[in-house]
């Protein structure tokens, strides 16, 4: 480390100043939790289209197009329809989260800690970190999967094996990308970019012409889900998509110079995750049309590839392989700052690797041991969907929607205190809210598998509401509704200290506390 790398800076609290790297290419960054000084930020919204491409254009994306006609009996239109809106509607809300990330500049449940307050923010930084946790498992296992589908179209049987090797490899990779941080991770997925575009435009052109001539739009399984299916289906794709992003978007904001605008970061977002999940997704669900189902349970990849020469199903799995690969750093290095805000008291290269630890008996088991591929990851999906909906809602609607109202209700004076002021009651009006939207949104969706075949238990896991998983969007929409009446909470006692204090009351940052 040179002395060029070094900045001083003082600490959260103002009494004492610490030394950070800055964000280098190559060198580990030793930035943690704490707010980024702007001396330090150098981001441009921009950035983000070539991480959000360089970890969305993947195959597994096809694998859930597949999926949402199956569990839901879509035609092909509605597959369709219900792809590009899942895509589209979730990406944006991603990128409406990841704003607050250069407005804080802080990662996400550190700055959630303005609406929960410093100890009960530790409730949906855990299970913030369990959703990150699983990602890279089901990232990395799909990882695998597409090294074992390569295999196979070299003449390989061996794909166990084959397996074992790459989780290995892709694990020291992932963790030491990870480990070195938002810099090198940027630089990484700017390259991949532009091998994924161009292999990936190859690859869907060749398989576009091949299903869509041999495509069964008369299949059985396809016989029209309707309204209620439709909705299913997006519910199912933004949960794959935007919503399984929103709790670490910021994370990658909180470097942006403090001229990005909100407008850019939400577009190129929307554009960046939206518009390469919605291709693959629909080549998905082209696909399910064409086999009319999905016999390799434990490895969707090798037939979802069935309809393209082998050369090229070689040459089109190793940068789908890669940009896997991206997820599984992307959602490793959220985990360790997740960590960090749940309290566990060591630096960001620490937490990583105790993250990377469970990692590793994660991906064995569901690689070698998990009996169903599909029903694993959709049930995943779908349970931990509706708590990070209800965390979005509730910051979205404290930190965006009920500061804008506080400023209009308020003078200038007391609107800042409402937005940087907190208190018990402001904490416990978000964590109640954010249990009421949990439960109400878990008891409103349904999985088909069995280790999560405890939700759905307003009005039965086959009630309609269930099967469409209505809930997921219901915890979102409590959350917003919860997230404003924190901001009115805050708002009122602001108004309150005002009355009662003499006017040059210092304000003070409580929230972060």
């Amino acid at each position: 480390m040179t002395a060029s790398d070094v900045v001083h800076v003082e600490s959260e609290d103002g009494a004492s100043s610490s030394s950070i790297q800055r964000d280098r290419v190559g060198k580990i960054e030793l930035t943690g939790i704490e707010v980024v000084r702007e001396e330090s930020r150098h981001g441009s919204a921009w950035e983000l289209l070539f991480l959000w491409i360089g970890t969305n254009t993947a195959l597994s994306y096809a694998v859930f197009g597949a999926l949402i006609v199956l569990l839901f009996h879509l035609t092909l239109a509605e597959g369709l329809i219900a792809t590009i809106v899942g895509c589209l509607l979730s990406s944006a809300f991603a990128g409406v989260v990841c704003a607050l990330g250069k407005n804080t500049n802080q990662p996400a449940m550190a700055l959630s800690r303005r609406t929960f307050g410093g100890v009960l923010n530790r409730l949906p930084s855990l299970v913030a970190y369990v959703n990150q946790l699983g990602w890279e498992v089901v990232l990395l296992a799909t990882a695998v999967l597409g090294v074992e589908a390569a295999a196979l179209a070299l003449g390989d049987r061996s794909d166990t094996t084959v397996g074992a090797i790459a989780l290995v490899i892709m694990l020291v990779g992932a963790i030491g990308l990870a480990l070195l941080g938002h810099a090198t991770i940027i630089a990484f997925n700017k390259w991949l970019t532009w091998i994924l575009v161009v292999l990936t435009i190859v690859y869907l052109i060749v398989a576009w012409k091949e299903v869509s001539v041999h495509a069964d739009l008369g299949s059985a399984s396809m016989r029209g889900g309707g309204a209620l299916g439709v909705i299913g289906g997006i519910i199912l794709i933004m949960s794959s998509v935007g919503l399984s992003f929103v709790s670490t978007t910021p994370d990658y904001a909180r470097y942006f110079r403090p001229t990005a605008r909100t407008s850019t970061i939400v577009g190129v977002t929307t554009v960046g995750m939206g518009i390469p999940t919605a291709l693959i997704t629909s080549f998905g669900v082209l696909t399910f049309a064409t086999i009319g189902s999905i016999s390799y349970v434990n490895n969707p990849i090798v037939q979802l590839l069935a309809p393209v020469p082998r050369w090229l199903q070689i040459v089109i799995l190793v940068p789908f392989v890669l940009s896997l690969l991206s997820s599984v750093v992307y959602n490793l290095y959220s985990s360790g700052l997740d960590l960090m805000v749940v309290g566990v008291p060591l630096p960001r290269t620490r937490t990583i690797i105790i993250d990377a630890a469970v990692l590793v008996g994660g991906g064995i088991y569901i690689v070698f041991f998990s009996k169903s591929y599909a029903g694993t990851v959709t049930g995943f999906l779908l349970m931990l969907a509706v708590p990070l909906c209800a965390w979005a809602g509730l910051v979205v609607g404290h930190q965006m929607i009920g500061t804008k109202l506080t400023r209009l209700a308020s003078s200038p004076r007391e609107a800042q205190a409402g937005e940087l002021g907190g208190s018990a009651t402001q904490a416990f009006v978000a964590a109640g809210a954010y249990v009421v939207a949990c439960v109400v949104g878990l008891g409103l969706v349904s999985s088909t598998s069995p280790a999560f075949d405890w939700v759905g238990y307003i009005g039965g896991r086959a009630s309609t509401v269930a099967g469409s998983d209505l809930g997921i969007l219901i915890a979102l929409a409590i959350g917003l509704v919860g997230g404003v009446s924190v901001a009115a909470v805050a708002g009122g006692r602001a108004r309150r200290e005002i009355k009662g204090r003499a006017p040059a009351v210092a304000l003070v940052d409580e929230g972060a506390h």
